[in-house]
């Protein structure tokens, strides 16, 4: 038993540690994809990953949770945008939402589902990638770095 919990404890330590030096997070290969974004971790200020990849085109499912100790919030232009459609799922059908913030009190969690429908020239004039903002805005968290960054990557790149 105690050989389980080491060669379980060899895989989680690197990948526990990659996560928290803001290696940005991928989507799983697949026909689904998930990701999720942690506020208040590592420190209460900060979200974890601070970078999230995108497909272009694909669905992610994106579970968000508070592992704070105070409430925190996701804003971001690029989700109450065009440029992505934005679901959730409730009793098995998924509905479009219109994203502008989600708060979530220290425990909480949620799950949308991101389509990002970035338009192909926009991709290609940046090079094949797009990059949006995320932050909690509540008061001082933003200042003290509560922020992070969706990259959205065209086919092709």
């Amino acid at each position: 038993m105690m050989k389980r919990w080491i060669a379980l404890a060899l895989v989680l330590v690197p990948v526990m540690a990659l996560s928290s030096l803001g290696v940005p997070a991928t989507a799983a290969d697949g026909d689904e994809t998930e990701v999720t974004l942690t506020m208040g971790q590592p420190t209460e200020f900060a979200f974890s990953p601070s970078e999230i990849m995108l497909k272009n085109g694909a669905e992610t499912k994106l579970i968000i949770k508070n592992a704070g100790q105070v409430k925190h919030e996701l804003m971001s232009v690029f989700l109450s945008s065009a440029w992505a459609k934005v679901l959730i799922e409730v009793n098995g059908v998924e509905t479009e939402v219109a994203f502008e913030e989600l708060e979530l009190e220290p425990g909480q969690q949620t799950e949308l589902i991101v389509i990002p429908q970035v338009p192909d020239h926009v991709l290609d004039e940046k090079g094949g990638k797009a990059e949006f903002e995320f932050g909690c805005f509540i008061k001082d968290h933003y200042k003290a770095g509560m922020k992070g960054m969706f990259i959205v990557e065209g086919e092709g790149h």
